[in-house]
């Protein structure tokens, strides 16, 4: 049976894929690259990746024959115009091109989502293209970007709805939050919210994973996202901590803190219902949106008192104790506990509450939910140890 060309095309264009470039040197110095739409990984162990190059392809003869060492560009959503610099120019290809020289002397193009450096392991005949494998010898990523993508026959990006950050550091959290993905999912559908994982990072709160999408939000994933660790920040993980903890979450209000209120009996009443709420009014959308853009120039321009006078304002609200005359229009937030196998708090599951509807009985709803949800996650990752043998 013949397969239509054309056919062939439009049915592989319903596949997306990254765009990487591949460069090396040639003899003189000159840097050498091509656009390449098929690039995969193949072998963690020994490390290997491998791309398609055409044969007749005059910038693969160039770079096959400069050197049998070449380097991976993983390009970002912003470097379309890169892209097709490199695919259309025949010389001179990276005139205007900003790079550094890998560790391997390759070129690495400025604001490349990451990068390879690698040597051929064996190329393969394969019809009108060549299977090159590529031995992996060092990488990097170079920043947190979102890539590059071919689809459809143009270039774009894509907004992540299930997401789990990579974050140094969180190996054996991410590890668990996998078994809070199902319940993260049936949340996020049954409410049509967004629901996130947060793991506490020394002193700050790491957005881990996230399913679905809140308008809101004004980012396209929350996931990466660092909010400072301290009053009101992170109740929930202050709440089932010792002593140590709580004198840390607390230490950042200062002298600010306000002295007429037991912020320890409202933790205490946070783990004895299982929960935490954060309130929608302006202080809470204020400093939150402080703290998730922490770098930037708003944030940098506000002082630390006005900072921790509004978070003082936050803590002195009735989200930390009743919560019976609440709707879910006054929510912003509600936040579970998931246990890893040692009981501390592995993570929390965060689901932003629907910003239009004033229903308290939906409140209730979504508050038994994401209890439910966090228990179901603890309940599975508990499962998932090894039963222990009883000693003789």
């Amino acid at each position: 049976m013949s397969v239509d060309p054309n056919m062939y095309r439009q049915v592989l264009g319903q596949y997306p894929t990254g765009v990487v470039i591949i460069t090396a040197l040639a003899p003189d110095g000159e840097p050498l690259g091509m656009t390449i739409g098929s690039f995969t990984s193949v072998s963690l162990d020994p490390p290997l990746v491998a791309f398609m190059p055409s044969k007749t392809s005059s910038s693969w003869a160039a770079l096959r024959e400069a050197s049998d060492q070449f380097t991976v560009n993983v390009l970002g959503a912003d470097q379309e115009e890169v892209c097709r610099a490199i695919s259309i120019r025949k010389q001179r290809k990276f005139v205007d091109l900003t790079w550094r020289p890998s560790p391997a002397g390759n070129p690495i193009l400025d604001r490349a989502v990451a990068w390879l450096d690698c040597t051929t392991e064996s190329r393969l005949d394969a019809g009108d293209h060549e299977i090159v494998l590529g031995r992996v010898h060092d990488l990097q990523v170079a920043h947190d970007g979102y890539p590059l993508l071919f689809f459809r026959g143009g270039y774009g990006s894509f907004v992540p709805m299930s997401m789990a950050s990579g974050d140094v550091g969180l190996g054996e959290v991410l590890e668990l939050v996998d078994y809070a993905r199902g319940p993260m999912e049936e949340l996020s559908s049954e409410f049509g919210v967004e629901v996130t994982a947060v793991a506490q990072v020394r002193d700050e709160l790491v957005v881990v994973a996230a399913v679905g999408r809140t308008p809101e939000s004004g980012m396209p994933t929350r996931v990466g996202t660092r909010t400072r660790f301290g009053a009101p920040f992170g109740s929930i993980f202050a709440a089932y901590g010792g002593t140590a903890l709580r004198r840390a979450w607390l230490s950042g209000l200062g002298p600010t803190a306000p002295s007429d209120i037991d912020l320890d009996a409202r933790l205490d009443a946070i783990r004895d219902r299982g929960y935490a709420m954060t309130l929608r009014h302006h202080y809470d959308i204020e400093t939150t949106g402080m703290h998730y853009r922490g770098r930037g120039r708003e944030a940098r321009s506000r002082t630390e008192g006005t900072i921790r006078s509004e978070i003082t304002k936050l803590v002195d609200a009735p989200s930390l104790v009743d919560h019976r005359e609440l709707s879910a229009a006054d929510v912003r937030a509600i936040q579970a506990p998931v246990f890893a196998p040692d009981r501390s708090v592995a993570y929390a599951l965060l689901c932003w509450a629907p910003t239009d509807s004033a229903d308290r009985k939906l409140l209730s709803r979504l508050q038994r939910a994401v209890v439910d949800a966090s228990r179901l996650s603890t309940q599975r990752i508990a499962a998932s140890q090894p039963a222990q043998r009883p000693r003789l």
